[in-house]
């Protein structure tokens, strides 16, 4: 079963996956000639082919290969809709569209979240401070010192706890879980 075919430019399209969508704007119909093109910018660019665009009665069905989508990279893209005959090219509509990454090329920590990454490697120093055996001469649990009028400071071990607590809030919270602390809410009938 096929897939039902939007009206209108869809607000997100995933890479590596075929889009496809419609378009009727009375005053560019396709008896009279009109062309239809898109301009897609972003971090990357769609290459435009005048093959992205079949009649469908008086508007126009838009079907991008997933072999174009494929090279375009994930994040918040802009975009134009021109329609042209002869010399002669107007402004469709223009807006944004995200373009979200392509899961089956994905490799390692690609996707993962900064947080997500954050929480790790505080996690990993965490262990490291307080590991005696983590390394030789336990440089790990050194906070702060000086070298030929030189100071440096590392965070201390709190900063660190405090840093892996508002990086596990914001992984939460990006996961829809938000942060704090839940409140029940209970609804009576009025009497």
């Amino acid at each position: 079963m096929a897939p039902t075919v939007p009206f209108g430019e869809p607000s997100q399209i995933r890479a590596g996956d075929t889009a496809t969508w419609d378009i009727a704007p009375a005053e560019f119909p396709y008896s009279e000639g009109w062309a239809i093109s898109y301009a897609l910018t972003g971090k990357t660019t769609l290459t435009w082919s005048s093959n992205y665009v079949a009649q469908n009665g008086e508007g126009y069905r838009i079907t991008i290969p997933a072999s174009a989508t494929d090279d375009l990279s994930a994040g918040l893209h802009r975009w134009v809709c021109h329609a042209t005959l002869s010399s002669a090219r107007y402004q469709v509509a223009a807006g944004r569209m995200e373009i979200l990454p392509n899961l089956a090329v994905a490799t390692g920590s690609a996707l993962q979240l900064h947080a997500e990454k954050m929480v790790e490697l505080y996690e990993a120093a965490l262990i490291l401070r307080t590991s005696p055996t983590s390394t030789a001469g336990g440089e790990n649990l050194i906070e702060k010192y000086g070298v030929a009028g030189r100071e440096v400071e590392k965070m201390s071990t709190v900063e660190v706890e405090q840093a892996l607590a508002r990086a596990r809030a914001k992984v939460a919270q990006l996961r829809g879980g938000g942060i704090g602390v839940k409140v029940p809410v209970y609804f009576t009938s009025p009497r």
